[in-house]
């Protein structure tokens, strides 16, 4: 439901209205549309009450009573907080709480407005409404005493995030309390939005005591602060008073690593000195955002009090006579010199760090904008000497969007519905009144035509433009552009104030009013000026007005949307003509804002935006509801049908176009590209093609009858303990277990299936062939022709006796490692066909093994910590380690300088291989462990230049970290699907053998492509 948009004179009106009212006798408010159907808070100055709609859904309800204070000043600062929050936050904001509808009862002394709906804090978004309790931060301490650091990382990320939109604004919301902070589909956003004011205004009060600081609420910093003293709450159970003490049972968490981190951004955070805390919710963001990644401000700071101390005596060394100072400064100068380098470059990583996982999030959210933008900040590190590697070029991959062409590169923004495509070329109207003509296939300016407002439509040849321009008092002034010559025709006799468009035709549809207060809608002849068809609604009241309308004339068939005033309330009627009807049918007597009309080009289903982002479609005929089109994260701005009728495009808010079955409401495809809200889409006139435009100022066209690149397949194999897949050598083909049993191969790119081979289970190699070398599942060794029945056996077993418990293919297929329960591995060569070592001298089973591509070296560890790394093919040992922890995976860099082992703990252990240059002894030094994930990592790979390690945990993420000198944490990426289940954790990663795709498998059965080329 669309909200009214209420002005600062708004607010003043309502002042004079509801002064001296006396209290009113209401228990339960009416409120149009919505049944009440219990209390369940307050906040502000109101109640808070659960309601349904007339359409079924639950939402929050806050009433707000003049009557209830004896100041009135209370009462109009949270009114003129709801209104600068709707005039500020724009419809379907992610990170901000979405306000669905504004009203007032002016007679009664009181407003309200309807919010999304928190979880329930038993069952999520299954709502009951006799047993419903809010999940707010507070009911969630209230159950769970605190949170682990990994959970409380998470939540201080989106409210951070959530903040940092906010004050961007210019507003502040003044009384972050865990009350105030609910949770919608687990996501946390600020609640009452009555508090919220301006940056630059000066309130009193407000606050509350234990989350306020020093010097009150009402900046930017003040309101760091409480998020800062509630999220230390959360990750400590302890109430915001005992801030900054930490718990006594701090000694018995396993979290102790990720809580110190985190504590360290809240003591900045919460410093009772303003000047001491972080300037921007931005720059909070950004340090959470580093050890999210599992980076560690501790060190970092500890790095910046070396150079601190060595500056300070390198100061000192300058008393010293000159001989010494030569001596002693400079080596000083040098050491510093160095230090500070580090630093510098410890900060740079930081940054780096932050904008990558800024980036991977918003890509998770679709939003490219955001995603392209933190990538732009860090793109001199892809230079020879950056920091950028295979993670930089994933996500930008990742941030390309869909295959498009790009008329327009750049400009002023586009406006709603600002898009229309006729006889091979395209009109764009955009926010600086001007309307650009260009080449529909090419993009080149034909022209560009000034003082322009409206667009209207191509005549049916696309030789002719209608465009508009309001001349005062809400009328528009018509007039025709030739787009042959560039010539204007005179300006219409006859004027438009509806805000109308004419979809496709030849003539423009006016209004007024008839002499019994009716519409009267006229057809003009965009060439001549005739009236060639009239329409008219019901009598209308004087404060009615008509808002939208929508036309295929001369004739009809028509659409209109009345704004019509009903006592308290309002109502969106929407009206039909049929072709050649004069009076109209009643399709739907809507309460909410039923803009947007659209109809089909065959008159059979009529469309409209029925609430932010669902546009409905209804049948013409019978009046019913055809399909709703739900799917949209933010407000539609600009719906189209196909030429066929059959589909509808949708532009939105949420920076995407989507396609849609008219018929049935099911999503065809979604078409990503655009850095913006993307405001009008047009169609070609075979519907091949859909033309998108947005505030970005760019213009896209999208293929529609070309497949979309697939970068995600279900489907494979959900075992979680066999089944595998590997790419072809030229990185082309994909043969993976399905959740048949059999191998099927996939396309790449397409991910869409090519040929089974039924006789494989698990795929190890394609053959030169291109046949599928793998192994069934008696363990045989196999090798079956794509489509094809028989298969050949190419060994009965690839290790005969042996209970197998863990296995390992390497990138390029040619070897498979193998562990049994009793305590030993085996390495075989799948070219050869046969074991080139067996080792039995570990202790319990062996989950863990490796090889490098080279067949160089080989590793094994069994689930007692053991582990030995030997020659391959001689078998010669080259060390025996212990692990800290059970061993989960194991890989060796293909460099041979780096193990790392996954542990079931979720912590992974590397280490630098060395060799001594006498003798060429291999030393696996102390490891480097890395806390990155909260559950097991059964998945550690290195890629092929050997520069960075990926990783994949229970917990679902993957993890990508820095080798060498600045080995650390660079991503974490979350792949979880639908649910949260344990299921969904990383179980298989492969590179394709060139190095160009990434392949990573869910416990799910989930599938995922990226291409990792830069």
């Amino acid at each position: 439901m669309s909200a009214a948009r209420w002005s600062v004179t708004d607010v003043k009106a309502w002042r004079v209205r509801t002064s001296g009212m006396s209290d009113p006798s209401i228990h339960i408010p009416v409120v149009p549309d919505y049944e009440l159907l219990r209390k369940i808070g307050g906040g502000g100055y109101g109640d808070v009450w659960l309601a349904r709609s007339v359409t079924g859904s639950y939402r929050a309800v806050k009433i707000v009573r003049r009557d209830n204070f004896k100041d009135e000043r209370p009462f109009l600062r949270e009114l003129a907080g709801i209104t600068r929050y709707q005039e500020m936050v724009a419809p379907g904001t992610p990170t901000q709480l979405a306000l669905l509808h504004v009203g007032e009862r002016p007679d009664e002394g009181w407003f309200h407005y309807v919010m999304e709906l928190a979880d329930d804090a038993e069952n999520g978004r299954e709502i009951d409404p006799s047993t419903y309790v809010a999940l707010t931060l507070k009911e969630l301490k209230a159950r769970r005493g605190w949170l682990p650091a990994a959970d409380a990382i998470r939540l201080a990320v989106e409210l951070a995030q959530g903040l940092a939109v906010l004050h961007d604004l210019g507003l502040l919301h003044r009384d972050i309390k865990p009350s105030n902070i609910i949770l919608i589909h687990g996501m946390p956003k600020l609640a009452d939005l009555g508090l919220v004011s301006s940056a630059d205004r000066t309130l009193t009060s407000v606050g509350t005591p234990d989350y306020s600081p020093p010097e009150g609420p009402g900046s930017v910093r003040a309101d760091l602060y409480s998020l800062g003293r509630v999220l230390y709450e959360l990750l400590t159970g302890s109430p915001a008073a005992d801030f900054p003490r930490i718990p006594d049972d701090f000694a018995g968490r396993t979290d102790q690593r990720q809580f110190l981190e985190l504590n360290e951004v809240l003591l900045k955070a919460g410093n009772p000195v303003p000047e001491k805390r972080y300037e921007t919710a931005g720059a909070m963001l950004e340090h959470l955002r580093f050890i999210e990644a599992g980076g560690s401000l501790k060190d970092m700071a500890l790095l910046r009090r070396r150079v601190v101390r060595l500056t300070r005596a390198t100061m000192s060394i300058a008393g010293l006579a000159a001989s010494v100072v030569l001596a002693v400064g400079t080596r000083g100068y040098f050491v510093q010199r160095r230090l500070l380098a580090e630093t510098r470059r410890a900060e740079e990583t930081a940054r780096y760090i932050a904008d990558l996982n800024l980036s991977a999030q918003a890509v998770t959210g679709e939003d490219l904008s955001s995603a392209r933008a933190a990538l732009r900040r860090q793109a001199y590190q892809a230079g020879p000497d950056g920091l950028a590697g295979m993670e930089f070029s994933l996500l930008k991959n990742e941030t390309l969007g869909d295959e498009t062409i790009v008329l327009r590169t750049n400009g002023p923004a586009v406006v709603d519905a600002g898009l229309l495509v006729g006889g091979g070329t395209v009109a764009i109207l955009d926010a600086s009144d001007h309307v650009e003509v260009r080449r529909a296939d090419t993009g080149a300016l034909v022209h560009r035509i000034p003082d322009v407002d409206r667009l209207g439509a191509f005549t049916a040849d696309g030789r002719m433009l209608l465009l508009g321009k309001r001349a005062g008092s809400g009328d528009t002034r018509w007039r025709t552009f030739s787009v042959a010559d560039g010539r204007s025709g005179p300006e219409s006799a006859w004027t438009n104030p509806a805000a109308g468009r004419v979809v496709s035709a030849s003539a423009s549809t006016t209004q007024r009013r008839g002499a019994g207060g009716e519409f009267i809608l006229e057809e003009h002849d965009v060439t001549t000026g005739a009236i060639v068809g009239t329409f008219a609604t019901p009598a209308m009241g004087p404060r009615d007005r008509l808002v939208g309308t929508a036309s295929f004339a001369p004739s009809g068939p028509h659409l209109a949307v009345v704004w019509q005033d009903v006592g308290a309330g309002r109502r969106f009627p929407l009206y039909w003509w049929a072709a050649g009807a004069v009076r109209p049918t009643l399709l739907l007597a809507s309460t909410n804002d039923s803009s947007l009309p659209r109809v089909s080009p065959d008159g059979r289903l009529a469309g409209f935006r029925h609430e932010i982002g669902v546009f409905e479609v209804l049948s013409t005929a019978d009046q019913r509801i055809v399909s709703r089109l739900v799917g949209h994260r933010a407000l539609v701005r600009d719906a189209q049908f196909a030429p066929d009728g059959r589909a509808v495009a949708t532009a939105g808010d949420d920076q995407t176009v989507r396609l849609w079955d008219a018929d049935t409401g099911a999503e065809i495809r979604r078409f990503l590209g655009h850095e913006g809200p993307v405001t009008a889409v047009a169609w070609t006139a075979d519907g091949r093609r859909i033309y998108s435009a947005g505030e970005d100022g760019t213009v896209r066209v999208s293929d529609v009858a070309v497949p979309r690149r697939s970068t995600r397949r279900d489907g494979i194999y959900r075992d979680g303990q066999f089944g595998d897949f590997v790419f072809s050598p030229d990185g082309r083909k994909i043969a993976a277990t399905m959740d048949d049993g059999t191998t099927s191969v996939l396309d790449a790119a397409t991910l869409d299936p090519a040929g089974r081979c039924p006789g494989v289970f698990m795929p190890l190699a394609f053959a030169s062939d291109g046949s599928v070398i793998g192994v069934g599942r008696d363990w045989s060794l196999r090798r079956q022709a794509v489509g094809t029945t028989p298969h050949e056996v190419l060994s009965p077993h690839v290790w005969p006796g042996a209970t197998i418990q863990g296995w390992s293919i390497s990138d390029n297929g040619r070897w498979f490692s193998l562990g049994a329960d009793s305590g030993g591995a085996c390495f075989f060569d799948v070219a050869l066909r046969r074991p080139v070592l067996t080792i039995t001298n570990l202790v319990s089973r062996v989950f863990a093994v490796a090889t490098t591509e080279d067949g160089g070296l080989a590793a094994a560890a069994d689930d007692s910590g053991n582990g030995i790394l030997v020659d391959l093919p001689g078998g010669a040992v080259r060390e025996t380690f212990r692990t800290s922890r059970s061993p989960a995976s194991i890989a060796i860099s293909q460099d041979h300088r780096w193990w790392a082992v996954g542990t079931m703990s979720g912590d992974v252990e590397v280490r630098a291989i060395r060799t001594e240059a006498r003798n060429k002894a291999t030393r696996l030094v102390e490891p480097m462990v890395l806390h990155g994930h909260s559950r097991q990592v059964p998945v550690v790979r290195f890629s092929p230049d050997s520069r960075r390690l990926l990783t994949g945990g229970g917990d679902a993420r993957l993890s990508i970290w820095a080798t060498g000198a600045l080995a650390g944490p660079l991503l974490s990426w979350p792949l979880q699907g639908p649910g949260n289940g344990y299921d969904q954790a990383v179980g298989l990663v492969h590179f394709d053998p060139a190095g160009g795709r990434l392949g990573v498998v869910n416990w799910d059965g989930r599938l995922r492509v990226f291409d990792v080329r830069p």
